[in-house]
C-alpha cells in the first residue's frame, strides 16, 4: 500500500511537472504573509491563512479519530495504552509551549544583544 501511494505521488508530480514545487514560494507567500493575515477585508471573507488553519485543523482532526478507531480494531486492548501514552506526551508538550511563546520575546532580545549584527 505505501508503494502505491508514494509511486502515485511521484507519478502526479512528474505528470504535472513539479507544479507544487514550482509555486511553493507563491504559495507560501500569499498565505503566511503579513499582508495575507490582514483584517482589511470585505464582511464575511476568510484570510488565507485563515483557511489554510481551519483546513489543517480539519485534516488533522480527523485524521487522529481514524487513526484511533482504527488501532482499536486491529491492536485490541493494547491500543488504548499506546493512545494514552500518545496523550500523556501531548499534554506534557503544552506547558512547554506555552513557555516557549512567553519567553519568545525575551529570548529575542537576548539573541539581538548576544549578535549585534542580527538587523532588527
Amino acid at each position: 500500500m505505501l508503494i502505491l501511494l508514494v509511486g502515485t505521488g511521484i507519478f502526479l508530480t512528474v505528470r504535472t511537472r513539479f507544479l507544487t514545487w514550482r509555486n511553493l514560494g507563491y504559495t507560501l507567500k500569499s498565505t503566511l504573509s503579513k499582508e495575507a493575515r490582514t483584517k482589511s477585508r470585505g464582511q464575511g471573507d476568510v484570510s488565507p491563512f485563515s483557511a489554510l488553519t481551519t483546513a489543517l485543523a480539519a485534516t488533522i482532526g480527523t485524521g487522529n479519530t481514524v487513526g484511533v478507531a482504527t488501532a482499536m480494531v486491529s491492536g485490541g486492548p493494547g491500543a488504548l495504552v499506546w493512545n494514552f501514552s500518545d496523550i500523556a506526551n501531548a499534554l506534557m508538550a503544552i506547558p512547554n509551549l506555552i513557555c516557549m511563546l512567553l519567553l519568545s520575546g525575551e529570548i529575542a532580545k537576548d539573541v539581538k544583544e548576544f549578535q549585534p549584527e542580527i538587523k532588527k
